[in-house]
């Protein structure tokens, strides 16, 4: 069974919630990933760090 993260609707509930995709419910949540499938920023790569010269 594929499982989604949405966000939390408690407090100590963390970061994110991992609920079954089946019992998905627009009206009740929202996922966290929602951007990434409509075409959201995509993470911003690590900065890398300057090469130092000796």
């Amino acid at each position: 069974m594929k499982t989604i993260q949405v966000k939390p609707w408690g407090k100590d509930q963390g970061d994110f919630v991992l609920i079954n995709e089946e019992d998905f419910d627009e009206s009740v949540h929202e996922r966290i990933d929602e951007g990434a499938k409509k075409g959201g920023k995509k993470p911003a790569a690590p900065a890398q760090d300057p090469v130092s010269k000796e």
